[in-house]
């Protein structure tokens, strides 16, 4: 929501130490996603950050009614360095989980696309606060999140990822898409 505690959590966090990146996107999410949640937002701030807790304190602090979705990496699939911004941000989930195998196959498919994926990530999804939930999301813990880094637009980003998703499925490993962020601006 564009209101006085979220331009003042911007202000805020463009000045901290703790925020490594900091961009302002607009969010397309799964109908089957958004049935989950009380309210929707289509605007977003993105932030890396160094330390989770502050950043959570941050939110309560600045904007505690609004809808927050904060994803806690689990292991990193694909880490490369970055070559010139942050553009879209793929949010997908395993709902049949992953193990050793599966992993080794989505670290495969990545290594052959990471020529514009700047980091795919099993990550856990929390969604604050978490009365913004009708009901507990049940994939929470089986987040696979890509982050692409290029110049292409943002229809040629989602393309690019439905292509690389159908390249998960074919290794046997069902990914069903959540939802699609597009940068908008970067902020920091």
């Amino acid at each position: 929501m564009h209101d006085e505690g979220s331009k003042r959590l911007k202000v805020y966090w463009r000045d901290s130490s703790n925020i490594i990146d900091l961009y302002f996107a607009t969010v397309t999410m799964s109908n089957e996603f958004r049935s989950y949640l009380t309210e929707y937002v289509n605007h977003y701030l993105i932030a890396t950050y160094n330390d989770r807790e502050e950043v959570v304190e941050d939110i309560y602090t600045y904007i505690p009614s609004s809808i927050s979705i904060l994803f806690s990496n689990r292991l990193e699939l694909l880490d490369r360095p970055r070559i010139s911004r942050l553009n879209f941000v793929s949010v997908n989930v395993l709902k049949r989980g992953y193990g050793r195998v599966e992993v080794k196959d989505l670290e495969s498919v990545f290594q052959r696309k990471q020529w514009r994926i700047k980091t795919a990530n099993l990550a856990r999804m929390q969604l604050i606060p978490e009365r913004m939930l009708k009901f507990a999301y049940p994939y929470a813990d089986n987040i696979l999140l890509l982050q692409l880094d290029s110049d292409e637009s943002h229809i040629s980003e989602q393309r690019y990822c439905e292509k690389v998703r159908l390249d998960v499925i074919r290794r046997g490993i069902y990914v069903e898409h959540l939802m699609s962020l597009s940068v908008l601006e970067q902020l920091k």
